[in-house]
């Protein structure tokens, strides 16, 4: 798992390398409501999900190696905020888990 930093303003954008995938990620923050869009190079994967907490963002297969998470690092699982722009810095955090680390997540569950 690795954290992505997050700055505490409602729409942000930045470059990462992920399992060999030049990622562009963009968070927004539309009504108070986190949004998640990715592009792998140029091509658009998802465009505007909402961010739930503690759920994959990635919902349905994609070419993507990997998926997201967004967390409130302060609270416990059952009992997670929706996130605010104001607290991404120490709050909550954007978790890319490999897709390894999904597969051991998604026994675990089971």
């Amino acid at each position: 798992m690795l954290e992505l930093p997050l700055i505490n303003t409602p729409n942000q954008e930045f470059n990462a390398v992920l399992e060999e995938q030049n990622c562009t990620i963009q968070l927004r923050f539309l009504n108070g409501i986190p949004y998640f869009s990715l592009w792998v190079d140029d091509t658009l994967i998802v465009q505007n999900v909402i961010c739930l907490p503690r759920v994959k963002i990635l919902l349905y297969q994609t070419e993507f190696k990997g998926n997201f998470y967004m967390v409130d690092s302060t609270s416990p699982a059952d009992r997670q905020s929706k996130a605010n722009y104001e607290q991404l810095e120490n709050r909550f955090k954007l978790i890319y888990v490999t897709e390894s680390e999904m597969t051991e997540i998604e026994n675990d569950t089971d």
